[in-house]
């Protein structure tokens, strides 16, 4: 049975009522009650990008399962890189879902880890690549369903970035994360958006907390999206050579080509985000 997916008459629906509803009855009002507006209206806006994003996941690994059917390794391979770029966007989330996590990326058990290995190791499309993409598109629209209801308090979103910098600081930029496919870059641009998204919510809440923490934060993440870009245009970005393959133009870590000293103009900023996330979210626990 082919999956249904949301309309874009519905995503922009659900965008003017998330934010109305955010934006309710703060006015012009200063003080907690504006920040509490806006934090509402950042939290709607966030929780929107995860859901277009996992449209998007769904589509790239739609294709991806056409090209097992088709046997065109190179297409398939093409596609798993693309959908890295919206999995790196939910990666934050993921973690509010431990079934779906494991289903999805856990190194052991996720369908595209095993895709990885079918595609760069055994260089294989046989039919065993499109039952592991139907399951992995099966639990990505479970996910997106699920996306629609979680809670997502402050705090919480703070907790699930401060994982996703680790993970960034010990898998991605440790060359960890993709080692058959060797696009590590590419996940490793893409989880960074997929955090300085989750903080674009929190941003109201950061400059009423702490503005000069607020204003480290923004320095550290341009230092670490501009260590990325010496190494490929980040992965959102559609001003690159194949924009109908979003990040595959990053420098491939295979054979030495990139290697782990290479990246520490972007492993020093990651980890003072880290740091500085960890300070955010006690000084928003202390406060609640």
């Amino acid at each position: 049975m082919k999956p249904t997916h949301p309309t874009t008459r519905f995503l922009l629906i659900a965008t003017i009522a998330l934010v109305l509803s955010g934006a309710g009855g703060c006015g012009n009002d200063s003080g907690p009650s504006a920040t509490t507006g806006e934090t509402d209206t950042g939290v709607a806006t966030y929780r929107l990008y995860l859901l277009v994003n996992a449209e998007k996941l769904t589509t790239w690994a739609t294709q991806l399962r056409n090209k097992f059917k088709q046997d065109l390794l190179g297409g398939a391979q093409s596609r798993f890189a693309s959908s890295q770029v919206p999995l790196g966007h939910l990666r934050p989330a993921l973690a509010l879902f431990p079934q779906r996590n494991r289903q999805l990326i856990d190194p052991t058990t996720g369908a595209f880890p095993r895709i990885e290995r079918l595609l760069w190791k055994q260089a294989s499309t046989s039919r065993a690549g499109m039952t592991e993409t139907s399951e992995a598109l099966d639990a990505i629209l479970l996910l997106h369903e699920q996306l629609k209801t979680v809670p997502l308090p402050p705090v919480r979103i703070l907790g699930l970035s401060e994982g996703a910098l680790e993970e960034i600081a010990t898998v991605d930029l440790r060359l960890q994360a993709t080692p058959y496919a060797h696009i590590d870059l590419i996940q490793a641009s893409a989880d960074l958006e997929g955090v300085e998204a989750a903080y674009a919510a929190l941003r109201p809440v950061a400059k009423a907390e702490d503005p000069d923490l607020a204003h480290e934060i923004n320095t550290e993440f341009k230092a670490s999206f501009a260590g990325l870009e010496e190494f490929g245009p980040p992965a959102h970005n559609l001003a690159q050579p194949r924009p109908s393959s979003p990040g595959t133009a990053f420098l491939s870590t295979e054979n030495g080509q990139v290697k782990r000293q290479d990246l520490q103009s972007i492993a020093a900023p990651v980890a003072e985000l880290e740091a500085l996330f960890g300070r955010l979210r006690l000084a928003v626990e202390d406060s609640g």
